[in-house]
């Protein structure tokens, strides 16, 4: 069982999720990481992505699951500490609408 940090892993390596995650920690970590692959070849390898990924992943996470468990997640990722501000990066995402984050999203595409 793997108990290290998520990752979306790239090309031919594999994705990795902690295995102690909750249930609902892991699907949303499943969208998380495949959001990562998603946009992997439209940015260099040491852009922090989380900014791009987070325009789309809380919209996503609320139309699979619910808010109740969008909310929660944003918690759980905003409590992580070390390999980036996430609490900083939810908290600059969440403050724009819905509308506002696709539309970013968009202007990131039309790159």
């Amino acid at each position: 069982m793997y108990e290290g940090p998520s990752s979306s892993g790239y090309r031919d390596r594999p994705m990795q999720m902690r295995a102690s995650y909750a249930h609902a920690t892991k699907q949303a970590t499943l969208v998380h990481e495949l959001a990562h692959r998603l946009i992997a070849d439209r940015v260099p390898g040491s852009f922090e992505d989380h900014p791009i990924i987070f325009l789309f992943v809380y919209d996503a996470w609320v139309e699979l699951w619910g808010k109740e468990l969008a909310d929660r997640e944003v918690e759980v990722e905003s409590a992580r500490k070390g390999l980036f501000d996430y609490a900083g990066a939810w908290r600059d995402v969440l403050a724009l609408t819905p509308e506002e984050r696709a539309k970013r999203f968009r202007q990131f595409l039309a790159k």
